[in-house]
C-alpha cells in the first residue's frame, strides 16, 4: 500500500517544469520533507524579541533572589506545622521562573545555533523538552503551595478556631501527598525523554540513511541532460528513500505524544486552580480579623493563581491546536511551527512578567509594613 508521503513525492515529481533539473528537485525535495522546519526570517526575529524579553525577566528575578539572599528570607523548601512540603510563595516565584527564564532563552539560542549549523540537533531537542516539563513543573508547585496553605489553616492543630476539637491529619497521609505531589510535579520528565530520545534517535538514523542518496541524486544531477534523461533512473535512486518514510511518522508519532501529555498536564491544572483558590479564599473569609498583611498576601495570590490558571488554559488551547493538524506532513507546515516555537513562549513570557511584577509589589509592601511597624513601636517607647 502506497502511503501518503510516497504519493506527494511522486505528485510532485511527475509535475515538474519541463526546464528543471528533476534529480536536484529530488534532492532539494527530500531533504526539505526528512528535516527539520526553517521558519520564515521575520518569525525567527519575533524569537529573537522573545529572548530579550527572557533575559529581562531573568535579571529582574536574579536581583529578587539576591536580595532575598541578603535579607536572609531565601530558602527552596521545608515542612510546615502538619509535615507538608511548604514553599515561600515569593521564593518559589523567583526560583521558578528565573528557571523557566532561562531555559526559554536557551532554547531560543540553541534553535537558533542549531539553524546555522553550529550545535547538534540533539541538544535542542533535549532542551526544550526540559523546558516544557519546567513550565508545568512551576505551575505544580505553586498550586501545591495553595494546597498546604489551605491544609495548615484548616487542619492545624495549633491555629483551630475551636480549641479541644483538632482536625489532625495521619502521617501516612501527610506523607503520602507529598510523594504524590512529587510524582505528579516530576512525573511529566519520563514520557516528555522518552520522545526526545525517541525523535533523537530516528533524525539520526534519518540523516545517516538519507545522505548517500542526497549524493546519488547529486551526482546523477550533475550530468542530467533532458534527451537522455529517463525517469525510471529517478526513481530506482529514490527507491531507498521509501524506507526512512516510517521513521518520519515515528517522529510524528512521537511529538504528537509529547504534546498530548503536555496538554493533559494543562488541563489537570487549568481545572484545580479554580477549585483550591477558591477553597482557600472561602476558609479565609471565616475569619473575621484579618491585618492588612495578609489581606495583601491573599490579593497577590489570587493574581498569581489566575495568571498561572489563564497560562495553563492558554497552553490547552495552543497544544490543542497543534494536535488538531491531521494527516501526515505536519512537520513541513509553516503555521504549525509557528504555534509550536513562538506561540508555546507567549503564554510563559506574559506570566513570568506578572509574577515577577507581583512579587517585587509584595516585597515592597511588605517593607513598608516593616517600617510603619518600626515607627509605632518607636512612638509607644517615646510616649511611655
Amino acid at each position: 500500500m502506497v502511503s501518503s508521503a510516497e504519493l506527494r513525492m511522486i505528485d510532485y515529481l511527475t509535475n515538474l517544469p519541463s526546464d528543471a533539473n528533476p534529480y536536484l528537485k529530488a534532492a532539494k525535495y527530500l531533504h526539505d520533507q526528512l528535516q527539520v522546519f526553517r521558519t520564515p526570517v521575520w518569525a525567527r526575529c519575533i524569537n529573537g524579541i522573545i529572548g530579550i524579553l527572557f533575559l529581562i525577566l531573568l535579571i529582574q528575578s536574579c536581583k529578587l533572589i539576591v536580595n532575598r539572599v541578603k535579607t536572609k528570607t531565601f530558602y527552596l523548601f521545608k515542612l510546615n506545622t502538619l509535615g507538608l512540603i511548604k514553599f515561600d510563595g515569593a521564593n518559589h516565584g523567583c526560583v521558578a521562573y528565573s528557571f523557566c527564564s532561562m531555559a526559554m532563552l536557551i532554547d531560543i539560542i540553541c534553535t537558533e545555533m542549531s539553524l546555522l549549523g553550529w550545535i547538534s540537533r540533539r541538544v535542542v531537542i533535549f532542551i526544550f523538552a526540559t523546558r516544557s516539563v519546567l513550565v508545568g513543573v512551576c505551575a505544580w508547585a505553586f498550586l501545591w503551595l495553595c494546597i498546604c496553605h489551605y491544609a495548615a489553616v484548616k487542619f492545624d492543630p495549633l491555629k483551630s478556631q475551636r480549641p479541644g476539637k483538632e482536625k489532625l491529619i495521619s502521617p501516612v497521609i501527610i506523607w503520602s501527598m507529598n510523594l504524590a505531589f512529587l510524582a505528579v510535579m516530576f512525573g511529566p520528565f519520563i514520557p516528555m525523554y522518552w520522545a526526545s530520545f525517541s525523535i533523537d534517535s530516528e533524525f539520526v538514523y534519518i540523516t545517516k540513511h538519507l545522505s548517500p542518496i542526497l549524493q546519488n541524486l547529486s551526482e546523477a544531477g550533475s550530468t542530467y541532460s533532458p534527451t537522455t534523461y529517463n525517469k525510471l533512473n529517478l526513481f530506482k535512486i529514490l527507491i531507498p528513500a521509501k524506507d526512512l518514510i516510517p521513521h518520519v511518522l515515528r517522529i510524528e508519532y512521537c511529538l504528537r505524544a509529547a504534546l498530548i501529555v503536555y496538554l493533559v498536564d494543562a488541563v489537570i491544572i487549568s481545572l484545580t486552580y479554580p477549585i483550591i483558590l477558591f477553597l482557600v479564599f472561602r476558609h479565609l473569609r471565616q475569619y473575621n480579623e484579618m491585618s492588612e498583611k495578609v489581606r495583601s498576601q491573599n490579593k497577590s495570590t489570587a493574581e498569581r493563581g489566575f495568571v498561572t490558571c489563564i497560562s495553563a488554559l492558554s497552553y490547552v488551547a495552543l497544544n490543542a491546536l497543534l494536535l488538531s493538524f491531521r494527516g501526515g506532513g505536519f512537520l513541513q507546515n509553516t503555521a504549525w511551527w509557528l504555534i509550536f516555537q513562538t506561540g508555546l513562549s507567549i503564554p510563559v513570557l506574559l506570566a513570568c512578567f506578572v509574577t515577577i511584577q507581583n512579587i517585587s509589589s509584595s516585597i515592597e509592601l511588605k517593607k513598608q509594613h516593616q517600617i510603619k511597624s518600626t515607627i509605632i513601636t518607636l512612638t509607644i517607647s517615646e510616649l511611655k
